[in-house]
């Protein structure tokens, strides 16, 4: 059997029983000891060596993302893949018979950590907008006004004297604002 270690200090969180219980030895063992989360290319490179027949030792569940949503994503994938993977900072992982079990178990509260994480979020950016509201701040983009010379430019070019390119070139504006400006003068002056 393969091993892998991934995660800050993987290896120094294990004891030497420990060891002996996986048949831990320097030929069947891959060790990152990094601080990396999922997202990095170090890791998309192991999950390519991973299958049933390997175990993942992870430091904790936080070396695998950077959010709740990214580990609980990375924990369906191991559990969808039947990849065992021991947790070190959660005992039951280490217990073969009963590793199955647990690992789902992480899954469903890390799937319910992400779902928490993502209603937190959107309440924090609700309490956020209303805060700023109610203090006057503008929200969104800044409204773009019309040149000086929109009158005249606009004369010329519904005459036909001058295109809509030269129109958008010479009042300095790109085509998606010279239209939206454009549709919103023609409702305002009909």
């Amino acid at each position: 059997m393969i091993n892998y270690f991934y995660g800050n200090n993987a290896v120094d969180s294990f004891d030497s029983t420990i060891f002996k219980d996986f048949d831990i030895n320097e030929d069947n063992t891959f060790i990152d000891d990094g601080f990396k989360k999922a997202s990095n290319m170090e890791y998309s490179q192991l999950k390519k060596l991973l299958n049933s027949q390997t175990t993942l030792f992870i430091a904790n569940t936080s070396h695998l993302g950077k959010t709740k949503r990214e580990i609980k994503n990375q924990i369906a994938w191991l559990i969808n893949h039947n990849i065992p993977f021991v947790v070190m900072n959660i005992p039951d992982t280490l217990n073969p018979n009963i590793r199955l079990q647990t690992n789902k178990q992480i899954y469903s509260t890390s799937l319910k950590e992400a779902e928490v994480e993502q209603i937190n979020v959107k309440k924090a950016q609700a309490q956020g907008i209303q805060n700023a509201k109610k203090t006057g701040k503008k929200m969104g983009r800044t409204k773009i006004h019309y040149p000086n010379n929109w009158e005249e430019l606009y004369n010329q070019w519904s005459n036909k004297a001058i295109t809509a390119v030269e129109f958008m070139n010479k009042a300095n504006l790109k085509k998606g604002t010279f239209y939206n400006l454009l549709k919103e003068y023609k409702l305002n002056h009909k």
